[in-house]
C-alpha cells in the first residue's frame, strides 16, 4: 500500500487516480473497504440461499452476470471482479469531494489560492495553492494546477506524509 510508512517518498503525479483517492480515504478519514459479500461465490455456492436482492444475476441490459451488491458484472459469476461496496469519493477529481477534506475538521485553518493567466497568446496557466494550518504542527503548503490536487496534497503532508 501507498504510504504507510511516515518517512516514505510519495511521488503525487506517478500514482494513479484511484490509488491518490485511496490514500486520501484511508489517511485523512481512517476509510476502510468493505468487501462485496458476494465475493468468491459462485451460483452453485449461492444454490439454495435466499437473497433479497439476488447477488448474482443475468442482465438482459449489459448482457453479462451483475453482482446486486457492489454492481460488477463479467460474462460468467466466476468472472466477476467484485469491488468494495463502500467506494472512497474522487477526491483528486472532484471538487466537492475534495472540500470535504477542508470541512473535516482535522484541520486549524485551510487556505485555498487560484492564479491563473496567460504563457502566450494562445496558451493559459493556473496554479492552485493550498496552505493548512494543522492543530499540532507548522503550516504546510502544496501547489497544483488544480484546487483538488493542491487540497489533497496539502492534507497529506499537514498529516505527516512525505508528498512531492
Amino acid at each position: 500500500r501507498v504510504g504507510k510508512s511516515m518517512e516514505e517518498i510519495i511521488v503525487w503525479q506517478a500514482l494513479t487516480k484511484d490509488e491518490r483517492n485511496q490514500l486520501i480515504a484511508e489517511r485523512i478519514f481512517n476509510w476502510q473497504s468493505i468487501p462485496c459479500p458476494a465475493g468468491g461465490n459462485t451460483l452453485t455456492s449461492l444454490k439454495g440461499r435466499s437473497l433479497t436482492p439476488p447477488l448474482l444475476s443475468w442482465s438482459d441490459t449489459s448482457q453479462q452476470w451483475q453482482c446486486g451488491s457492489c454492481g460488477a458484472g463479467g460474462e460468467t459469476p466466476e468472472e466477476i471482479e467484485h469491488v468494495a461496496v463502500n467506494p472512497y469519493p474522487n477526491y483528486q477529481g472532484d471538487l466537492n469531494a475534495a472540500w470535504t477534506i477542508v470541512e473535516c475538521g482535522k484541520f486549524l485553518e485551510v487556505k485555498v489560492e487560484y492564479a491563473e493567466g496567460w504563457k502566450n497568446q494562445t496558451e493559459r496557466w493556473n496554479t492552485c495553492t493550498c496552505t493548512i494550518n494543522p492543530y499540532e504542527r507548522s503550516s504546510v503548503e502544496a501547489t497544483d494546477e488544480t484546487p483538488e490536487d493542491a487540497i489533497c496534497k496539502a492534507a497529506l503532508l499537514a498529516i505527516g506524509l512525505n508528498v512531492v
